[in-house]
Order: structure tokens, then C-alpha cells, then sequence
């Protein structure tokens, strides 16, 4: 007994220092000397500080795709705690639509692996109903007003969806009890809308993909998305495996090959970046030295800027769009475009679908309103052909 308290202390001063080392890393990269980053010439033209950028970029509508609930805890009353508070922080930066993943387990309260499921689903709906009336409310104040720019329909909250994850560092038989757990929540119907895929993760260096190929294509097979955390780090079989898969999205896909490379490109298949968690586990000097981005923007590749883990990294979702923006020079047009982008990569294709009008007339009405200010008028056209270019 006195090992395991000792191991979980131990683990807990580990993650501690990693998270303080990740907070003092943002705040060198965010505010260094003089205020800020330095901008780059099209987002200097706009913006005289990174504050004032990221200002911005927190009134863009933006979907999160990859945002993890992590956390050594107990009893489900804190792990219910946890993710009201995670969607109550990303409603407050401006993102209207979130899909959060998580590791289904069993807790020392007695919670099950199926209930730790049920209940999180039932902060989803809780929270997605919350959000209903509040919109409902916006949209009779907007009628009233006469405004008829078009109210986002979660402008007061946000649409939870929910990935449930198979961690690749335990055993095939837990990764088949997971995506069992998923399927057969699928028939429920006060849950099935917020489960919307499974998602591989975990440590990188263990297991094989190919060893979790049966479970994950079972899953698609019932009608889940799969998303696969892939080159994280370099073993080019294990990302060969993963891309035979085709997966719906990519996680991270930071240390690819050539071939690889060129692969993900030819079949556009989309991925998931971090900028920030990217930069702290790589040990890297800024956001402009992450190994994959800018290939990305270049080539106009379907890519969604997430959080990863917002409170291990100290960030937030228009912190990431705003240091994309710094680091590799995008103007606002392209900055919106990126936003756009992201939800037509949701696995929600329905309520993404729905969203794109509103969106789009969003970061319109904003980059009208930026160049109305004052501010110069590169990039401040419609940015819904920039959007589809890059999900083509």
C-alpha cells in the first residue's frame, strides 16, 4: 500500500512540473519582452500586439476536434465537474462546437466502465439543453431587434460531442471492451447524437496498431468515425499500418516520412494539429518550428488548430489560432478560412453541415467589421472559397 501511495505521489509531482514547465512556456512564447510575439507582415497589418490578435481570433467561431479529458481522478462527481467546466471554458472562447475524448474506467466510487460513459453523455445533453434555451432566447432578441445577420444557434454555449478512447498502451481485450461500450450506447437514443467516434491514443511507444485494427474497424463498421494518433513519434511501420487503416482524421502526424507524407496529402485525409502541446512535447524554440504545419497550410491540407489539453498546456483554443496566425505570417482571411475549415472535418456531419451558413456568414460579418475599423483591407474578402479549397 505504501508503494502505491508513493507511485502516485510520485506521478502527480511528475505531472506538476510538466505542467508548470508547459505554463512557463507559453507565457515566454505569448507575452516575452516588449508585450508579444512578433508579428509577421500580414498579421502585423491588422494588429499591433499577439493580445489584439488573439482577440480576434477568440470572435471566430471555431470547432474543437481534439480536446482530451485527462485527470487522475476519483469519483465521477469530479470527473461530471470536469468536463462542465472544460465545455463552459470553450463556450467562453468563442468555440461553438467541441468534441471531447476520453478514456472510459472504472472508479474507486464504484463507477463502472459503462457508467463513466452514461454519466459524461449526460453532462453533454445537460449542457447541450442549457444551450438550446439560451439560443432560443438570442434568436427572439435578434427578431425583436430586427437583426437578421443570423444568431449562431449555440452562441450561449456549445454543441458537446464525445470520442471515447482506446488507450494502444493496455491490452486488445480492453480495447474491444471500450468499443463494445461505444456500439452498444449507439442504441440508445437519448445519447446516440453526442457519441459520435473512437479515437486511438495513448503512450506511442507502446503496442501496435495493427493489434487494434479489428476493434476500430468494428467500430466503423457500427457507424462510429475513428480518429488515430498517428507519428507521434518516428516508426514509419506503425504509420504505414495506421494509413493502410484510413482513418477519418489524424491525430498530430508530426514525425512522417516522405512516402507518408505525400500519402496523407494525395488522399487529403485530415489532421488534427496542436500547435502548443506540439511545440512543449518536442522541446521545440516556438510555434514556427512545428515539423508539420506549415506543409499543411502550404499545400491547403484539410487540417482542424486544437487545444489537445487546454489545462496541461495553459492554452486555449484562440491562443492557438492566434499563434498559427504569428508564427507562419496568415492574414485574416486566411485565419477565418482555418476556422471554416474545421467543421466541415467534424464527425457530427449533420449539425456541421448546419453550422457551415451560419459560420461562414460569422467570420464574414467579422473581417467586414475589422475592415470597416481602419484596419487594411488585405484579407478581408468572403472566406468561404478559401474554406473549401482547403477541404476539397
Amino acid at each position: 500500500m505504501e508503494r502505491v501511495k508513493s507511485s502516485a505521489t510520485l506521478c502527480v509531482v511528475i505531472f506538476l512540473l510538466f505542467a508548470v514547465s508547459a505554463m512557463a512556456f507559453v507565457a515566454a512564447a505569448t507575452h516575452g519582452l516588449g508585450g508579444g510575439v512578433k508579428l509577421h507582415a500580414a498579421a502585423a497589418d491588422s494588429f499591433d500586439s499577439f493580445d489584439s490578435l488573439q482577440a480576434f481570433a477568440r470572435a471566430l467561431p471555431k470547432a474543437e476536434l481534439h480536446a482530451h479529458l485527462h485527470g487522475s481522478v476519483l469519483d465521477m462527481d469530479t470527473v461530471r465537474r470536469i468536463a462542465r467546466e472544460a465545455l463552459a471554458d470553450f463556450a467562453a472562447d468563442g468555440v461553438v462546437y467541441a468534441e471531447l475524448r476520453t478514456t472510459p474506467r472504472p472508479l474507486r466510487d464504484g463507477t463502472t466502465l459503462e457508467g463513466y460513459a452514461r454519466q459524461l453523455l449526460e453532462v453533454f445533453a445537460e449542457c447541450d439543453a442549457e444551450a438550446q434555451v439560451l439560443a432560443a432566447l438570442s434568436a427572439d432578441t435578434c427578431r425583436n431587434s430586427g437583426d437578421l445577420t443570423g444568431a449562431l444557434p449555440c452562441e450561449h454555449g456549445l454543441i458537446p460531442r464525445l470520442l471515447l478512447s482506446v488507450d494502444r498502451g493496455k491490452s486488445v481485450d480492453a480495447a474491444w471492451e471500450v468499443v463494445n461500450l461505444a456500439v452498444d450506447l449507439l442504441k440508445d437514443a437519448q445519447y446516440v447524437k453526442y457519441l459520435v467516434g473512437i479515437d486511438l491514443s495513448g503512450n506511442p511507444a507502446k503496442g501496435r496498431f495493427e493489434d487494434f485494427a479489428g476493434p476500430l474497424q468494428h467500430a466503423r463498421a457500427a457507424g462510429l468515425k475513428v480518429s488515430v494518433h498517428c507519428a507521434e513519434v518516428y516508426n514509419p511501420p506503425d504509420t504505414q499500418a495506421i494509413l493502410d487503416f484510413s482513418p477519418d482524421r489524424l491525430g498530430h502526424a508530426l514525425h512522417l516520412t516522405s512516402d507518408a507524407l505525400d500519402r496523407v496529402l494525395r488522399n487529403r485525409v485530415p489532421v488534427e494539429v496542436c500547435p502548443t502541446s506540439n511545440v512543449i512535447t518536442l522541446g521545440l524554440n516556438g510555434h514556427h518550428e512545428h515539423p508539420t504545419a506549415a506543409t499543411w497550410l502550404a499545400h491547403e491540407h484539410p487540417v482542424s488548430i486544437n487545444t489537445d489539453d487546454a489545462g496541461v498546456f495553459s492554452t486555449c483554443l484562440s491562443r492557438e489560432y492566434a499563434s498559427v496566425a504569428a508564427a507562419f505570417d496568415l492574414d485574416l482571411s486566411q485565419c477565418s478560412a482555418l476556422a471554416v475549415a474545421a467543421f466541415s472535418q467534424a464527425f457530427d456531419a449533420r449539425t456541421s453541415a448546419a453550422l457551415l451558413p451560419l459560420v461562414r456568414r460569422r467570420c464574414d460579418a467579422l473581417l467586414a467589421a475589422h475592415a470597416g475599423s481602419g484596419a487594411k483591407s488585405e484579407g478581408t474578402v468572403s472566406v468561404g472559397a478559401a474554406a473549401a479549397a482547403v477541404n476539397r
